[in-house]
C-alpha cells in the first residue's frame, strides 16, 4: 500500500513488502448463478509462491533489483524462514561470506562491486537478457545479495552473503 501513496521513508534506501498466496474458497461455498459460465481454475498457492520466487527474484523495477524469498510456516505452525542466500536450486559452494562491511552498506554496492570484478576477471555472465512488461531478468554473475540487518534500525550488523551464478566459461 505504501508503495501506491508513495508514502516511503526518505532515507530508506530498501523496502519490504510480503504477499500472502492463500487458498481460495471451496467451490462448492460460492454461489453463483447458473447462467453465467464457470470461474476459471485458480493456481496452488504453494505452486504461484515458487512461480513468484522463480520468475521476480533478481528481476529489475525501476532501477532496482527485487529480491524475492519463501517464508512459511513449520508443521508445528511457527514461522520460519528459509535460508535468505540458498535457495532450493542453489549450491551452497556458491555462496561468500563477506564481513568488515559498513553498517551503511547496500546490497546493490555490494552486488555492483562483485559484478564489476568478475566482469574484469571472466567477461559478461553466461545467458542471454530477457525483458518482460516492467520487469527484466538479468544475466548477472551476482544472483543473491544479503545483508544481515538490525531488524529495529534496518542498519546492517557488518556481514552479508553474495551467491553467485555458476558458469564455465
Amino acid at each position: 500500500m505504501l508503495f501506491l501513496t508513495h508514502q516511503f521513508h526518505t532515507s530508506a534506501a530498501t523496502v519490504h513488502a510480503y504477499i500472502l498466496f492463500a487458498h481460495p474458497p471451496p467451490p462448492s461455498s460460492i454461489t453463483r448463478p447458473t447462467n453465467l459460465p464457470p470461474l476459471p481454475d485458480i493456481m496452488n498457492p504453494y505452486e504461484a509462491a515458487e512461480r513468484a520466487v522463480k520468475d521476480a527474484n533478481s528481476t529489475e523495477f525501476e532501477g532496482r533489483i527485487i529480491r524475492v524469498d519463501f517464508v512459511g510456516k513449520s508443521a508445528k505452525g511457527n514461522v520460519r524462514e528459509e535460508n535468505p542466500v540458498a535457495h532450493k536450486d542453489a549450491d551452497p559452494k556458491c555462496t561468500l561470506f563477506v564481513g568488515n562491511l559498513d553498517l551503511t552498506a547496500q546490497e546493490e554496492d555490494l552486488r555492483a562491486f562483485f559484478e564489476s570484478l568478475l566482469i574484469t576477471e571472466r567477461g559478461d555472465a553466461p545467458g542471454a537478457v530477457s525483458t518482460e512488461g516492467l520487469t527484466k531478468k538479468l544475466s548477472k554473475w551476482v544472483t543473491h545479495v544479503r545483508i544481515i540487518r538490525d531488524k529495529e534500525t534496518q542498519l546492517g550488523k557488518g556481514f552479508g552473503y553474495v551467491q553467485f551464478t555458476v558458469g564455465n566459461t
